[in-house]
């Protein structure tokens, strides 16, 4: 078995639930800065889960990092790392540093990604980059200007999904799945489109959102409405069903209700929904955004569609997409591969080894 480098504390700056099992596999003390305050009040054995504070911050989590020994903060996003970046400067702390590119619009709200590297390599001792496609791209230039850069995707919890799908097309029917917030950036109005053309085809399909869309959840209401407003007008109200937010322990077996996971988004750095339909053993159809591409092989476990493709193209493409994977085997044998691809990238155990690596490139002590 191979051996983690393990270091003294680790301290996670936000809430990434689908971080916590490969972070605690590299330490025995995992501190968790609670901002969302969805999951810090249940207990999970060697998880501290921390208030944030925004009152005399700077000394409570001075203080916090001494205590308890950590030796390294993993933040995500240019405000936490200026923060933590500036804390460790003038507190004169003795942690590491990580930061990771977890957001499409991270690096974006300098201009361009240069200043905002250039930026990292002053508060941060590395850089991690969740989409393959970014890593390569900013590579060459992190090692000109001496920031140690990593390719390090998301990951979740492999033991919330134990078995793959089984049994596809029941009634003859192709389901699709979508998990996500509701809003303009995930394009959901697309799958009514697709759906449309599904039907002209004579392919009898149904599609499940599942995600936030209610009032009063910072969420778009007025994209909402146009989608109903579309389904309204294109006579599909049975075929599309809004599920909202489903428990996060309830998310694998509402899964394995449908038959390929689809994402419309135009504009993803690395989804865990898409990771959590391939640990489904479901096949997937995406637009070639960010990071999507990373474990989605094009005509292997799934289908990629090109961004710059028209509505009406891409409308077309997708239908001939599933109408593939509908023949013969090759939802089963799709999905399969996912899942077999998700388990040997995205797993607890595969994320500890990548970070592991980290850390001893940056001579974290144990």
């Amino acid at each position: 078995m191979t051996e983690f480098r393990k270091c003294r504390g680790i301290l996670l700056t936000q809430n990434i639930r689908e971080f916590e099992k490969g972070l605690l596999m590299m330490t025995d003390r995992l501190f968790v800065i609670d901002k969302a305050a969805r999951y810090g009040a249940d207990p999970v054995e060697g998880i501290t889960f921390i208030k944030e504070r925004r009152r005399h911050k700077w000394q409570f989590y001075s203080k916090l990092i001494k205590e308890n020994g950590i030796s390294v903060v993993y933040v995500q996003g240019f405000r936490d790392l200026l923060f933590w970046g500036m804390l460790r400067f003038i507190k004169r702390l003795a942690c590491k540093i990580i930061v990771a590119s977890h957001s499409p619009y991270t690096w974006a709200k300098l201009c361009s990604a240069v200043p905002s590297l250039v930026l990292a390599r002053l508060f941060a001792n590395a850089m991690v980059f969740i989409s393959l496609r970014e890593y390569c791209r900013y590579e060459r230039f992190c090692n000109f200007i001496g920031l140690k850069a990593f390719y390090v995707p998301n990951s979740i919890d492999e033991t919330r999904f134990p078995a793959e799908k089984v049994g596809f097309l029941k009634d003859k029917q192709l389901s699709l799945v979508s998990t996500g917030t509701v809003e303009p950036r995930k394009n959901q109005k697309f799958l009514v489109w697709l759906v449309k053309e599904l039907l002209n085809r004579g392919v009898d399909c149904r599609v499940c959102l599942i995600g936030d869309y209610q009032i009063g959840a910072n969420l778009d209401q007025k994209y909402y409405d146009s989608i109903c407003k579309e389904i309204d007008a294109s006579k599909l109200e049975g075929r599309f069903t809004f599920l909202g937010r489903v428990p996060y322990d309830e998310v694998p077996n509402k899964l394995r209700d449908f038959d390929v996971f689809v994402s419309s988004s135009k504009s993803e750095m690395y989804p865990f929904s898409i990771i959590e339909g391939m640990l489904v053993g479901l096949p997937v159809v995406a637009f070639d955004a960010n990071g999507i591409c990373d474990e989605i092989k094009d005509g292997y476990n799934g289908y990629l569609i090109p961004l710059h493709l028209s509505d009406s193209e891409s409308v077309r493409r997708w239908s001939d997409c599933m109408q593939h994977l509908m023949d013969g085997d090759n939802l089963r044998l799709f999905g399969k591969r996912s899942r077999e691809i998700a388990l040997a990238c995205n797993s607890s155990r595969a994320l500890s080894l990548r970070l592991s690596n980290v850390l001893s490139s940056i001579g974290c002590r144990r």
